[in-house]
């Protein structure tokens, strides 16, 4: 299954037509034996703008029942209906107890309305303040990724010091080779006319630059001085090298020059990638704290943009009326853990617990009441309310939460998550401590060595033994895992029928007693 493409799972899912749940075990068993590319694909197409309400549709399954309450009123305000329905579902007045919170809650007004007006007023204040906190949480970004430049170019320097200080002289005479192409670049260069380069090419001292390089220049140990070590070079350059005294001369005085810049460029190129990293790891969570500061205003921001409206919506919210449209669903769920007289029954697996679903959409459409206190007008008009029971697993609730990420949290990992996603290996490396723990290596001693042949013919009889050990004690973990895969499959069974059950149940009962409280005509 996992080697269709996401078109092909698109037209399966379309076979399915309206029977989300057979459309989510479908799903389910896809991501199952998907891969992390093919999983991320899948993600892509089923959050795309056109497919991304039907996915949530398709996480939630077939609806258990659907019950429709319609309120209308221009004489008491339209909130303490919700709050009845909400407080109904959390307390344990009438035994729901479910877990509730607020999944979606949006609004669009009219724009000649008093409630265009006073919320745009306070959109503009939140955009104001969201947008430098961005613009700052960019420039973070900007200078993490500065830094971390700066670091690999320091790591590239830094290596070949390392390789300097090995005890190969391959490596050690390789890495004071390239170093010595730096000076001549990079600090022999700024002399001009009277640097290496230019005493070959202008003077024709071509012996210099052959001969600067030919001398193998050492690291210079912890426990040795500098003048040492240019005493030893010198010493050889003399003695040894069959060049013109007068190249001597210049060799001399470039390799003094050199053994001090190599000590000298270490030393502070060591200090300067120490504090590149602290400051790294300061922007980093610098970074952090603006993200936690500018996310309260985005989202604020966001709740407070209209959603986009269908036709037969936006016939309820005529221009020059004075009216507003809210969007308001709450979810409900409580785990099942028994099924009938069963008593609990038990789930390891922590994604197939099994949950019962209730569902309650707001659709408001109101007008402003008299003020009742500064900036605050109670919404009168209409509210239909519609009750839905679903049964649902944790993966389900789980893809289904993915599914309604807001748009605004999305942006704001665009600066943050996403970037330090893409930079994640190199702010681990960068950031972790320098200092490994040493193991010590376990050394056999000298005294156990006559008996070492007896030792490995009783470790070979011992491992042989050990493995036929090893074969019936998986043969019979394999075979307990069959039987327990079995009923576990058969407790989830019976804890789904349970929880479709409960979801229908509840929902009715949720709808029947808000009409029998408010006095409202039941029918049976």
């Amino acid at each position: 299954m996992a080697t269709l493409t996401v078109e092909q799972v698109g037209k399966k899912l379309d076979h399915f037509k309206k029977n989300f749940t057979a459309q989510r075990e479908y799903l389910n068993d896809f991501l199952e034996q998907s891969d992390e590319g093919e999983i991320k694909e899948l993600w892509n197409y089923l959050l795309s703008p056109d497919k991304k309400q039907s996915t949530m549709d398709i996480f939630k399954g077939n609806s258990l029942g659907e019950y429709k309450l319609a309120y209308e009123t221009f004489a008491n305000s339209l909130e303490p209906i919700y709050y009845w329905i909400f407080d109904a579902l959390k307390g344990d007045t009438f035994g729901f107890r479910y877990d509730v919170t607020k999944v979606k809650d949006a609004f669009a007004a009219a724009e000649a309305s008093a409630f265009y007006g006073e919320l745009g007023r306070r959109r503009t204040e939140l955009e104001k303040r969201a947008s430098e906190l961005v613009g700052t949480i960019n420039m973070v970004v900007k200078s993490i990724l500065n830094l971390i430049y700066d670091l690999k170019e320091f790591e590239l320097r830094l290596d070949e010091y390392d390789k300097l200080h090995s005890d190969e002289h391959a490596v050690s005479n390789g890495a004071d080779y390239a170093l010595k192409t730096i000076w001549l670049t990079e600090v022999d260069s700024k002399k001009g006319p009277g640097s290496i380069n230019a005493l070959v090419q202008n003077l024709n001292y071509i012996m210099v630059r052959d001969a600067f390089f030919s001398v193998y220049i050492p690291a210079v140990k912890a426990d040795e001085k500098v003048d040492d070590v240019e005493k030893k070079v010198l010493k050889k350059i003399q003695d040894e090298m069959d060049i013109p005294d007068m190249v001597k001369r210049i060799l001399q005085g470039r390799i003094k020059e050199y053994i001090l810049w190599r000590k000298m460029s270490e030393l502070e190129l060591r200090k300067r990638y120490k504090i590149e990293r602290t400051y790294l790891k300061s922007q980093v969570s610098s970074m952090k704290m603006y993200t936690e500061w500018a996310r309260p205003y985005l989202i604020a921001t966001r709740k407070l943009l209209p959603p986009e409206l269908r036709a037969d919506e936006m016939a309820d919210l005529p221009t020059a009326f004075n009216s507003m449209v809210t969007y308001i669903d709450i979810f409900g769920k409580k785990e099942v853990k028994s099924a009938g007289n069963s008593g609990e029954l038990k789930i390891k697996d922590e994604k197939n617990k099994v949950f019962s679903i209730i569902e309650v959409k707001f659709y408001y459409r109101v007008i402003p009441g008299g003020q009742t206190q500064e900036g605050y007008r109670g919404h009168l008009g209409r509210v239909n309310i519609f009750i839905n029971g679903y049964e649902m697993r944790q993966k389900d609730l789980d893809n289904l939460e993915k599914a309604r990420q807001d748009e605004v949290m999305s942006f704001i990992d665009i600066g943050t998550k996403d970037t330090l996603d893409v930079i994640s290996d190199d702010l681990k490396r960068f950031l972790e401590q320098e200092e490994k723990e040493k193991t010590e290596e376990k050394k056999i001693e000298k005294k156990f060595q006559p008996f070492k042949e007896h030792i490995e013919s009783v470790k070979k009889h011992y491992d042989s033994i050990k493995e036929g050990v090893e074969k019936i004690a998986s043969v019979v973990e394999t075979v307990n895992k069959i039987g327990q895969d079995q009923q576990e499959n058969w407790n989830i069974k019976r804890l789904r029928k349970a929880a479709q059950e409960k979801g229908k149940k509840d929902a009715y009962k949720l709808y029947y007693l808000y009409k029998a409280i408010h006095g409202m005509l039941i029918w049976e």
